[in-house]
């Protein structure tokens, strides 16, 4: 608050209870988020209800060296990692299926090589550009959001008669 000052408006709240209204915000991003709360099919849930357009995910692959690597504990990643869940690409479709039911979904991920091997390893580079390989570092899933509003049609109480012309 104090480097931003009246710029942006600050609130604090639990992911699983966001203290916004229904469809608030067109988009909503969750980075490295899921991986660190108790009930993240919750955290999905509230951000559907407060975003209009999108949800973005982004998560650290379970397949990736970065989870493995954090699970062993004399290895030199951060530290904060060996407290996190990973997630692979089937589970989170999974949960955004339990959270959203059947709605588009647009995946991606970035390489599953170090960025200082990627240099010495022979990696086709066309196919990374694709980046639909379910084993790369980091998923990043998109879920667009659609509403459908059910409503019931009424007979109107009262008969109109005697509508004349408007002029």
């Amino acid at each position: 608050q104090a480097r931003l000052g009246n710029r942006c408006i600050l609130r604090s709240g639990l992911a699983e209870d966001l203290p916004f209204e229904d469809n608030e915000f067109d988009y909503v991003i969750l980075i490295n988020t899921l991986e660190f709360v108790q009930d993240p099919l919750q955290v999905l849930f509230e951000a559907g209800r407060v975003a209009y357009k999108k949800v973005f995910i982004g998560v650290f692959n379970r397949f990736s060296w970065v989870a493995v690597l954090s699970k062993i504990p004399w290895c030199s990643v951060h530290p904060l990692l060996s407290f996190a869940r990973f997630f692979d690409l089937w589970e989170i479709k999974y949960l955004l299926r339990q959270a959203y039911g059947n709605l588009p979904v647009e995946w991606r991920c970035i390489s599953p090589v170090p960025s200082f091997l990627d240099k010495f390893v022979l990696w086709d580079r066309l196919y990374w550009c694709n980046r639909l390989t379910p084993l790369g570092l980091f998923l990043g899933i998109s879920v667009t959001m659609q509403y459908s509003v059910r409503t019931d049609n009424l007979s109107l109480p009262v008969e109109l008669t005697g509508a004349g012309r408007t002029m």
